[in-house]
């Protein structure tokens, strides 16, 4: 809450549930709609059991980013389910080997085609090259670390 205050209502605050449960991320995500208001994102894990959650909040009117997210087909059954934002992990991706870029512009290109309103909010990078390839790729937005802004000057 006190983020909240200090970042103002113009700015987007994402809060992620922990619990190993849907009923237990269900009943925290609606405590922090309480405490912080209904304008915030939950942050729920692209697991079977988050895709649950993600869509029932979804039908609560809830605002959802789904994070975690190593694959195109986490994210597109992410899309499915209306996350409003989809948070694919860049750096851990290239960790597994994964082609992180790819992924990005998969998922852009999916949900252009469904015409759907989901944005991409990509995290975890290690440098600013991987922020500016994310974005290149259709990443609307980005999380980054303060270290990761100062190297870019």
């Amino acid at each position: 809450k006190k983020i909240k205050e200090i970042i103002g209502d113009e700015r987007e605050l994402h809060v992620q549930v922990v619990a190993p449960s849907v009923s237990g991320m269900i009943d925290e995500a609606h405590k922090i709609v309480d405490e912080v208001g209904k304008d915030v994102y939950i942050k729920v894990p692209t697991t079977l059991d988050g895709l649950e959650v993600m869509k029932k909040l979804k039908a609560e009117g809830i605002r959802v980013t789904a994070t975690a997210i190593y694959t195109e087909f986490q994210g597109y059954q992410a899309i499915n389910v209306g996350a409003d934002y989809l948070a694919p992990y860049y750096n851990r991706m290239l960790n597994q080997n994964i082609d992180s870029a790819e992924v990005i512009r998969n998922l852009a290109k999916r949900i252009n085609l469904d015409n759907s309103n989901t944005k991409i909010l990509a995290a975890s990078f290690h440098n600013v090259a991987q922020v500016n390839e994310a974005l290149s790729n259709g990443a609307q937005a980005v999380t980054v670390g303060p270290d990761i802004v100062a190297s870019a000057f």
